[in-house]
């Protein structure tokens, strides 16, 4: 609103006043702005830099990784990276333990990329996850050290990734392929 718009018509020629008027109007404008403006700089799909640290500082998710990529590539992560990790440190507060809420929060931290997901759970506190498509070195360092796929309390959880396609018996798509072109997974030892 342009308060210049109320003043009387006596005032508006008087410079002294209007100097005034905008001396007790724009701060509270500014502060309202701010205010206004607020929910954008911390939504995390809009959120760059600074404003992105500080998401990871309330959901207790630093910018630096625990480890060393692969690569060469710097353990500082890029704002596109550091929002994939922090958008999976909140899946993971949402993530209830059952396979079905864990396909549905993989299909959203993960479906834009491209990559399967194939979860067995073999009913022994212990849960195999194959990831399968064309996947960035980065992500998968980050999936390898348990940044991005959820794992239950007390469960074992094995992750296979893999670019080539998955041996079956008898499947032959996107994903599974039988003798001469599926890669064997590795064999899990039942101790």
């Amino acid at each position: 609103m342009d308060y210049h718009e109320l003043v009387i018509p006596e005032h508006r020629a008087k410079p002294k006043f209007l100097k005034w008027l905008d001396s007790a109007i724009n701060p509270p404008i500014s502060a309202q702005d701010t205010l206004n403006n607020l929910h954008n700089q911390f939504d995390i799909d809009k959120a760059v830099g600074v404003q992105l640290d500080r998401i990871g500082d309330i959901l207790g998710v630093p910018r630096n990784l625990p480890f060393q990529p692969s690569d060469g590539i710097s353990s500082v992560m890029l704002d596109e990276n550091y929002r994939a990790i922090l958008r999976a440190a909140i899946a993971k507060e949402h993530f209830n333990g059952a396979v079905p809420c864990m396909y549905s929060l993989m299909q959203l931290l993960l479906g834009k990329s491209g990559l399967y997901l194939i979860v067995i759970d073999n009913q022994d506190m212990s849960v195999e996850i194959i990831i399968f498509g064309k996947i960035d070195s980065l992500i998968k360092d980050e999936i390898e050290h348990g940044m991005i796929v959820p794992r239950p309390e007390g469960v074992s959880m094995t992750i296979n990734i893999t670019e080539n396609k998955i041996f079956s018996w008898g499947l032959d798509n996107e994903v599974f392929s039988g003798w001469g072109n599926g890669y064997w997974l590795p064999v899990r030892n039942n101790f």
